[in-house]
Formats: C-alpha cells, structure tokens, sequence
C-alpha cells in the first residue's frame, strides 16, 4: 500500500543507519536531503549577517517528510497515553537481538496496515492510530446523526456487532472524500489518539500553548458556542471545538468547525478607503470620519432627514444595532433604517407579531427533545441549520417524535419522517387551513386553552370549515393525496406537544405573511404555544436577525417593537435619548429605500455590515 513499508519495523532508533535493513522501505521514493541556502562569499565579506539564510515553509516541510520516525499530532493530547498511564497499563518490552526475532514478531503480527486517508477536504483519517474504541461512530451515528461511519467486517463487509476492523464510510470500504460525510468534525472532536484529524492542522513534536477563547458562531441563526484555540504568537486560530451549550450541545457544521479563515484572510480592509481621482485609495480614520460627517450634514441641510437612510446588519451585535438605529433616528433624523430581515423573515415579524404579540421564536432549541410530533415545512434543515437538525434527528431517534416533512424538494430530514409531503409551491395555507378543518371535524383541537387563551375561534372556524378547504378540494390545489392531509391532521391534533420549524420557503412568498398567519393558528388551535416541546420556531439565516429586529433596525419599530407613531412611546424616546424632534413617520423599508435612491430621493446611505450587490 501507498507510502507503507515493505515489512513491518521496530519502533525505535538504531545508533546505525546499517542497522535497518533498506529492503523494508524499497517501495519509498528516497530523496536527497535538502542543501541549506547560505549567503555568497562575497556577501559574507560585507556584513555580519547569519550566514544560513534557513529553509522555506515548503523547503522544511519537504525536509520533514523525510524522516523515517512515526510522529502523531496528538502526540501533546493523546487520551490513550494518559488514561494508559492513569491507570497503570502493563507494558512489554520486547528485546530484539537479531533479524530472526523481528522476523518471528513479525511472522506473529497479524494486524492490517492501513494507508492514510486524506481524500476529504478538512478530515485525515489514518486507520493505523485507531483503537477501535466507536467514539466517533457513536458521535457520527448517535449525537450527530448523520450515519456515515460504522464498523465493518474484514470477512463479509457487513456491518459488525463489535469492532473487528477500523471505522469505515460505506458498505463498500468507501474513502471519506466519495461518501455522505458533511465534515461536521464530531469524530475528530471525540477521537481519543490522532486517527480523525484536521487535516489543516498537521504538525508533529508540537507543545501546545493555546488560548481558549469561547466565542459563538456568527453563520447562521443556532448560535452554537465554539470554543477557539487561539495561537497567540503567531496570532492565528489553530482548531475549534464546539463548546459545551444547550445550544448544540459539542456539535458543530462544517463551517462553525473550519469556516474560519476568513479572519486572517489578506482581503481584510484593515484602513478606511476614500474615492479620490475615481479610485479607492486608503485614509486616516480622522479623514474618513471628518468626510462621512461633512456629508451627511450637507445632506440633511439642503434636502432635509429623510434624503438619508441606513441599513444595519444581521450579522452584527444586539449593541451594535441598538447603536446603530439610534443613530440613524437621533442624529440624521429619519426613519428609514431596515435590515436584511426586511428580504427574507419580515413575515414572521409581521404575522406572528399580529398572531402572538412578538415575531421571535417561541421555544428554546433544548426543548427539541420534548416534542411528540414535529412539523417541518419550508425549510431544508440539515442544509442551512445543521445543528437544528441533528436535534430533530435525535428527537425522533432517541425520544420517539414522530417528524412530519412538507417540501417540494425532498430534503434529507424526508428521510427520518413518518410523513413526507411535496406540496406544489405556493399553496402551503390551502395544506394549514385545509389540515386545520379535519382538526375541528374530527374533534382534535384544544377547545379548553382556546376558551381560556385565544381570541378570533369563531372567525377562524368561518374561515377554515369553508368547503374550499375540504380533503379533495385541498389535494387538487396541493398534489397532496388526501390521506396523508388526514394523517398530517391526525397526527398533529392527537399529540400532547407539537412544534414547528419552518423558514425562507414559508416567508419568502408574496403570501408569506398569510403563511404564518395560518402555522401560528394551527398551533393556537391545538393549544401547542406557550407548553414545553411546541411552540412556532422561525429558523433564522443569518447570526443576528431575531436581535436586529428586537434592537428596532426596522422602520416602523423603535427597540422592542414599539411603534415609532404611537405618541407615548415617541415621547419616551424623545426624553431618554433627549432628542425632542425624533421623526414620527413609519420610515422606508429597504426596497423602498433602493428605489428611492434610484429617484434621487434618498441621497445618502450608510451601509452597516451588509452586502448589497
């Protein structure tokens, strides 16, 4: 096999090169070592210099590889060294006088040799370092979910009961990079001696001095915590762990564990750029500041606030937006402040805000596990939210919910449910309302918490017991088959806690508002908000849009989603922020105000942590 030696060698130093038979490497490509650059005689003659210029990182790194010596990478922090010297582990040192004894321990050694497998692109997998100890197909299979790895047999191919052979990809000895792997990294997170990997991280005889810095994922909505190990000489982020959170619980994405080299990217501004001359040329921040300042002044003077408008971010600090929309309000004078939100969740604000009072999520991720039913539509999960979706796996694994999927796509969560539907896109209130009239024919809503907690029943029965909602009516507009509109309404009607996950295929509809409308009745009518295991949970895109909202980044909001036209709440904004002429009118949105600017309405915009392209 691939850079294996012929026949197995003893682990250790000969005081002779003589001493190792070169019949056991004749299959290595043996290379010249590497001349050390010096500095020229003539050079030498003028300076002081050393006169060994040293290797490049190539250069030493090809020079490495010449070594015949094992090294591991987890030779500072491997579990199997320490718990073997814990707990006194019997070690036999065999003595070896001639060939005839390796040869007969050779003879004897019957374990397989493995090449090293690098075909993926984050993970390194070397089979000959594991100890079969089912770590990482535990975290892969149980907490994870995803079911790549396994133990397979040497004989059959089958999986194995108890670990005869290395972990495996597939049924057919499949390599990492050609199987279903997602390069989460629970394996290498779990792997007690360097067999998993980063295969970004290689080095050997390394002492480890890192920083642990805990910080949280800024990709995408979960907020899972990760924990940093920071390389504080040569300012660089070595690996992340996924942190010990209620959020995600050690699991990490592909892009929590190794999306990180952006921050040390070249492409980072690290000055302010002006335009001058019709190009991009670096400033001072005074300069920037002063110029920034200058215009918007000039701005507000001739043409009054509201030729002024800002876009905050998503991505940003729950601080940071506070600032930022204040800013906006109090010192440009306007209203027209919007974010991201504005394109792709507006709806959930806006429909569960008229349904429940607030357009956030009403459950906590932890909760997942207490769900009977869950209800995914709109969303493709384990695509954009991961995390999210190892708990529902789990859920439906280790806590028996029953998962219901509606997509037009199949998405892998189809896999692990006990009902898939393909809506036709675009009739998701036709499913809702049409799944809400078998609820109340049959007898299944919770008439109790609706009388003690929900207003506007007898509207929504008006409503949804139109015959426009019957079963056949319902599976002509949808492409659903009938039965499985009554499973669904069964299912979710005769469960004690059913939550719903949706995101972007819900909101992103000139109906979305409508669609959100509808889930948050369907779950009032089952009495499912406000109970552990149930509730309306929005699956945010990016790190921060549930704190812009709630921080006021939006037009008609100040923090806290109090109206900026409601006098009381003007009035004590106006005292707090002792800005008496705050604007009173619901300001632009962030379509509105691109249009706007197209008209020359709008004539100045600061752009907060967004792309607009």
């Amino acid at each position: 096999m691939e850079n294996i030696p012929v026949t197995p060698f003893n682990a250790r130093k000969g005081k002779f090169l003589k001493q190792v038979d070169p019949a056991q490497f004749e299959n290595i490509q043996k290379v010249a070592r590497k001349i050390m650059p010096e500095l020229s005689s003539a050079q030498r003659e003028q300076s002081f210099a050393e006169v060994e210029l040293g290797f490049d990182n190539a250069e030493a790194m090809a020079e490495a590889a010449r070594c015949l010596e094992c090294g591991c990478q987890a030779n500072t922090n491997c579990d199997l060294r320490d718990y073997s010297t814990e707990y006194g582990a019997n070690q036999t040192n065999i003595e070896i006088k001639s060939d005839c004894d390796w040869q007969a321990i050779r003879n004897s050694d019957t374990r397989q040799k493995f090449s090293v497998d690098n075909s993926s692109e984050f993970i390194v997998f070397d089979a000959n370092r594991c100890i079969s100890c089912g770590q990482c197909v535990q975290a892969c299979r149980e907490q994870s979910v995803h079911g790549v790895l396994s133990f397979m047999s040497n004989k059959d191919g089958r999986p194995a009961s108890r670990p005869e052979c290395r972990p495996n990809f597939g049924p057919n000895q499949t390599l990492m990079g050609g199987s279903a792997c997602v390069q989460c990294g629970a394996c290498i997170q779990v792997c007690p001696t360097g067999a998993m990997m980063d295969g970004r991280d290689r080095a050997q005889g390394r002492i480890e001095n890192l920083k642990i810095v805990d910080t949280i994922c800024t990709y995408c909505g979960v907020g899972c915590k990760v924990s940093m190990h920071v390389d504080e000489d040569a300012n660089q982020i070595r690996y992340v762990k996924g942190g010990d959170s209620p959020v995600n619980e050690g699991m990490l994405c592909v892009k929590g564990r190794f999306g990180f080299d952006f921050i040390g990217s070249d492409e980072r501004l690290t000055t302010p750029l002006i335009r001058k001359d019709g190009w991009l040329q670096p400033a001072s921040w005074e300069e920037a500041i002063e110029l920034v300042a200058s215009k918007f002044t000039s701005i507000k003077q001739s043409f009054g606030g509201n030729a002024l408008a800002g876009f905050s971010s998503a991505k940003t600090t729950n601080e940071d937006n506070y600032a930022f929309q204040k800013f906006v309000r109090r010192e440009l004078g306007t209203n027209n402040v919007d974010h991201c939100a504005r394109l792709c969740h507006a709806s959930t604000v806006t429909g569960l805000e008229a349904s429940l009072g607030s357009g956030a999520m009403t459950n906590d991720i932890p909760s997942i596990k207490h769900s009977d039913v869950i209800f995914v539509i709109g969303s493709d999960t384990t695509a954009a939210h991961p995390i999210i979706a190892s708990h529902i796996k789990q859920a439906v694994r280790h806590h028996g919910a029953r998962l219901i999927v509606a997509d037009p796509k199949r998405i892998e969560l189809a896999d692990h449910a006990e009902l898939y539907m393909a809506q036709r896109p675009g009739t998701d209130v036709m499913l809702i309302n049409g799944v809400m009239q078998q609820i109340i024919k049959n007898g299944w809503y919770d008439m109790e918490y609706i009388e003690e907690r929900v207003d506007g029943f007898d509207t929504l029965l008006q409503e949804v017991m139109s015959p426009s909602y019957a079963l056949d009516k319902v599976e002509l507009v949808t492409g659903i088959k009938a039965e499985d509109i009554f499973a669904m309404a069964r299912t979710i009607g005769t469960a004690n806690r059913t939550a719903v996950y949706y995101a972007m295929g819900i909101t992103q509809h000139t109906t979305g508002h409508d669609n959100v409308r509808s889930i948050a009745n369907l779950q009032m009518l089952c009495g499912n908000i406000g109970i552990e295991g149930g509730g309306i949970n929005p699956l945010r895109g990016q790190s921060n849009v549930q704190g812009a909202c709630d921080m006021g980044a939006l037009p008609n909001n100040f923090p806290g989603y109090q109206k900026v036209y409601n006098p009381l709440v003007h009035q004590k904004f106006a005292i707090e922020w002792d800005a008496p002429n705050l604007p009173t009118e619901t300001g632009l949105t962030l379509t509105e105000i691109i249009d706007a600017a197209c008209k020359r309405e709008v004539r100045g915009l600061y752009v907060m942590g967004e792309n607009l392209c």
